[in-house]
């Protein structure tokens, strides 16, 4: 089993099979860099993506949160069940679409990266952001590991606990990752082929389970 937790501090990003590429090649950009993917293609909510620039990080290094490439702590979010299910309204993409990308916060820090984390959804006027390992605590870990995002009227925090955000200042360097997860041995050829053309020796994995 999947084990999260501080120590390890495993953050997770999904994104279409079709931007790896750039990805490989630029690192993964947040959405104000000048070497923002020009193709890139949106999975997500875009009501909400179109409102993080309004959010204001409180802490160094400062600015919005689309100066951020923002990860979970879990491969299992509410938003990757919403993309495969189409739920919400949003886009519904094959299993085969999505890839998760794999890294760290305590890597993305010993590459003198900066970066922030918060203790639930960042958009979230109640979200409490840190700049410090020792912080990692003030992450629901348990809620995580059980990876039960359901609504609970008994705790209404519970589902926004659930999206704690670490949020890497510009861009987070291929090298910054421990690697990229996908749902199916196609996928997985695809990847392979992906970081062969460019010379990376990238760990790929198939990893069903942390599909919904």
């Amino acid at each position: 089993m999947l084990e999260l937790n501080a120590h390890q501090a495993l953050i997770f990003r999904i994104t279409h099979l079709r931007n790896v590429p750039w990805l490989l090649r630029h690192g993964i950009c947040c959405r104000s860099h000048a070497s923002v993917d020009p193709q890139f293609v949106e999975i997500g909510n875009p009501d909400l993506i179109a409102k993080r620039p309004k959010r204001t990080v409180p802490i160094p290094p400062g600015g919005n949160l689309s100066d951020y490439v923002p990860f979970y702590f879990t491969p299992y979010s509410p938003m990757l069940y919403n993309i495969l299910t189409g739920y919400g309204g949003i886009t519904r993409r094959d299993p085969s679409e999505v890839v998760i990308l794999v890294g760290s916060l305590r890597r993305v820090a010993e590459q003198g990266i900066s970066y922030v984390f918060t203790d639930r959804h960042a958009y979230l006027v109640t979200a409490r952001f840190f700049n410090d390992l020792a912080q990692l605590d003030q992450i629901d870990w348990p809620l995580l590991q059980a990876r039960d995002f359901r609504r609970n009227g008994n705790d209404p925090g519970k589902f926004e606990r659930y999206q704690a955000e670490a949020l890497v200042h510009g861009v987070v360097p291929v090298g910054g990752l421990l690697g990229i997860a996908c749902a199916d041995g196609a996928s997985e050829g695809e990847l392979n082929a992906m970081t062969a053309h460019v010379g990376l020796d990238l760990p790929i994995a198939v990893r069903r389970a942390w599909y919904p």
